[in-house]
């Protein structure tokens, strides 16, 4: 938690410095009737992402977890949760900044190990966007 982590796309002067500030296990709504099917669980990252390159970032890239069985899990939209606001942001201009939580829904019984991000236009096999959990 708290490590900062830059990813660097294929195009000159696209950067991004990306950090994991917490980990929830289980996330929960604020909506009461709002929650993952029978035999899921949520769990959550929050995220802050600062566009530290030369030029502006579009949409947000992917993220997943990843279980101790090796299964990967993508985030799935699920609104506000009772530890903050979803992470969005469809532009970054350069030094803005974007912060939210993303969250993914796994099986019940998995035991979530690493997260991930990658940008559409990271260099590939280039190990960066990892966070052990």
């Amino acid at each position: 938690m708290g490590e900062a982590v830059r990813v660097r796309g294929r195009q000159v002067g696209r950067h991004l410095q990306a950090v994991l500030n917490a980990y929830v296990d289980p996330a929960v709504s604020v909506e009461t009737n709002y929650a993952p099917p029978a035999g899921k669980r949520w769990v959550a990252a929050s995220m802050s992402f600062v566009n530290v390159g030369g030029d502006s970032y579009g949409e947000l890239g992917q993220m997943w977890a990843y279980d101790s069985a090796g299964g990967r899990h993508g985030v799935v939209p699920t609104g506000e949760l009772t530890t903050g606001k979803p992470l969005a942001f469809d532009s970054l201009a350069v030094g803005g900044r974007a912060e939210g939580w993303v969250v993914f829904e796994i099986p019940e019984k998995a035991r979530i190990v690493r997260l991930q991000y990658q940008d559409a236009n990271m260099q590939a096999n280039s190990g960066e966007g990892f966070w052990a959990v």
